[in-house]
């Protein structure tokens, strides 16, 4: 009967020690899991921020093409503006000419 104590009083104080090795372990693991749990939250915040200033700078981009569309297109109408003053300009002056 003592050795029989004696191996329960063993394995109540192992059981025990097991115990508070796994609460010590689960408390690491749930701080472990919280401290995952904000990195997380902090890269999706950062994730979202760096989409908008993408955005953004889409957006700039975009504006800039058009402006760019714009003066190209306008550059290249002013040869043909000028063509055409300069056909007026001959065709006022033959007139001019034709009358004196």
């Amino acid at each position: 009967i003592k050795e029989l104590m004696a191996h329960l009083e063993m394995r109540i104080s192992r059981r025990e020690a097991l115990k508070r090795s796994k609460a010590i372990k689960d408390e690491r693991l749930r701080s472990a899991l919280l401290d995952l749990e904000k990195d997380s939250l902090e890269v999706r915040s950062e994730n979202a921020s760096l989409r908008g200033q993408l955005a953004a700078a889409e957006r700039r981009v975009r504006a800039l093409e058009e402006r760019l569309t714009a003066t190209e297109n306008a550059f290249l109408t002013h040869p043909r503006k000028l063509s055409e003053m300069t056909e007026y300009t001959s065709s006022l002056k033959r007139e001019l000419q034709e009358k004196e």
